[in-house]
């Protein structure tokens, strides 16, 4: 169990150990006009006989992520599952170094090692969660002061340079993605408009409290410059980029976003630490990848810079429906917290469990649901008793009509108000084409699921006439 993991002790943590270059052979003239010979400078008997020595280059330092890798199997960490590396477009990312079967864990990092609230410089997570204390909310108090401590803290961490403990981890760090706060204003706008929500602004409450700490705990920066307002938002984007459980965590963090549905890992926190855990088998050589919780494209370019091409295959519309109780608890954790999305694979675009949820609700009851699904109601094609069969047909048509009214009302809303605002926005550049082809697949995939719904009521109407 995760729970049971322990840090290795010293007989399991592999000494670092310096790997001389090998002996390279150099071609040194005999003489005018005479061939070449190879000499070895590094074994050469006669400069041994001699006590000459040629000078030597010096060696370049190891790359950062090596030298992280060395730290933190010195501080326990269990790190040789898994290798950093670079996929075939370019990006980097973790890949398991032997077979894992579910369950497992694919690496292991203690909390020391970790940039989180625990591990924030100890008077300014001080000043941090005396500033937090004046917030009414308990819950909003605690996420500012975790958010706040890892945010600035991460800032300090960073003016401090090498001397910072961190400092091996931080020199890994790429430079930050294009999220929400490098956008253009009027790029927000469209995105808020098509997704309705605007991750700039959510955020500058957040920021505006980190920075207020950061001023007073400015006596620990020194002679560093201490962030402003503008730099304390850009880093709280940069660090919500690579957080997990509100930590930073060296190495994980390189677990990239699985589409929806293809994760095969899952990050695990305990006292002890941080764990990558398989959720399936994993096979030698294949990518670790998590849920990053967002899975539609205006989401992900928000939050991470990028899209890995969802704009194309699925909506931004998320289908909200007020199921009754009977039928959350019959669907018990398959109804997506943000609502049902649209889906190009889908027949009918919406999945067809959000279908059968809503044909179970206009049931009524729990106990007339009961006698449908008993009957054969719900096969195809449909049974039950004669009376019973036509009400039920009703209740069905009526479902299937609200939510051809839905996505009739929704492809409206998009054409008055986001296909006004696409032409404020450069086409050219990344958000303007991500938001162009999201708009198109929106209207696409509603206009389908229109008109499955809408055909699917017919049927029913047949029964009633």
């Amino acid at each position: 169990s995760i729970a049971g993991i322990l840090p290795p002790t010293s007989q399991d943590i592999a000494m670092s150990v310096m790997i001389l270059p090998p002996c390279h052979g150099h071609l040194i003239p005999d003489g005018p006009n005479r061939p070449m010979r190879q000499r070895n400078f590094a074994c050469s008997r006669t400069q041994q006989q001699t006590g000459k020595r040629d000078r030597k280059e010096p060696q370049p330092p190891p790359p950062p992520e090596d030298t992280l890798l060395t730290h933190l199997a010195q501080l326990g960490a269990a790190v040789d599952g898994v290798s950093p590396g670079e996929r075939s477009d370019g990006v980097r990312g973790i890949f398991a170094t032997k077979d894992f079967k579910a369950k497992e864990v694919v690496c292991w990092v203690p909390n020391e090692a970790v940039l989180s609230a625990e591990t924030c410089d100890r008077k300014l997570r001080t000043q941090i969660a005396k500033l937090a204390s004046s917030i009414d909310s308990p819950v909003e108090r605690e996420a500012s002061f975790r958010v706040g401590a890892l945010t600035a803290g991460f800032l300090l961490e960073k003016a401090r340079g090498n001397n910072s403990r961190f400092h091996c981890y931080i020199k890994t760090l790429p430079p930050p993605p294009p999220t929400a706060a490098t956008f253009e204003q009027n790029e927000r706008s469209v995105l808020a408009i098509m997704s309705g929500d605007n991750t700039d602004e959510e955020f500058r409450p957040v920021s505006r409290f980190i920075a207020s700490c950061i001023q007073a705990s400015a006596g620990l920066w020194g002679s560093f410059p201490v962030p402003d307002i503008e730099a304390t938002h850009s880093t709280l984007f940069f660090v919500a980029s690579r957080m997990s459980n509100i930590r930073m965590i060296p190495l994980i963090d390189l677990a990239n976003a699985a589409l929806p549905g293809q994760d095969n890992a899952y990050i695990k926190v305990n006292e002890q630490g941080c764990a990558l855990v398989t959720l399936r088998p994993v096979k030698c050589g294949e990518e670790v990848l998590i849920d990053y919780n967002h899975h539609d494209a205006l989401g992900m370019l928000s939050s991470y810079g990028c899209t890995m091409g969802l704009e194309n295959v699925c909506s931004v519309t998320r289908f909200h429906v007020n199921f009754p109780g009977f039928v959350r608890e019959f669907a018990a954790t398959e109804i997506p917290p943000k609502g049902f999305q649209l889906h190009e694979e889908e027949p009918a675009g919406l999945p067809e469990k959000a279908i059968m949820f809503c044909r179970m609700a206009a049931m009524g009851s729990s106990e007339e649901l009961a006698r449908a699904q008993g009957t054969g109601f719900f096969r195809d094609p449909a049974m039950g008793p004669p009376d019973k069969l036509l009400e039920w047909s009703f209740r069905q048509g009526c479902a299937y009509a609200k939510i051809a009214e839905f996505c009739a009302e929704r492809r409206r809303y998009l054409e008055q108000n986001v296909g006004k605002a696409l032409a404020s926005v450069n086409q050219d550049m990344l958000v303007g084409r991500v938001a162009v082809v999201q708009y198109e697949t929106d209207m696409r995939l509603l206009a389908r699921c229109e008109a499955a719904m809408r055909a699917a009521s017919l049927p029913n109407a047949a029964v009633l006439a």
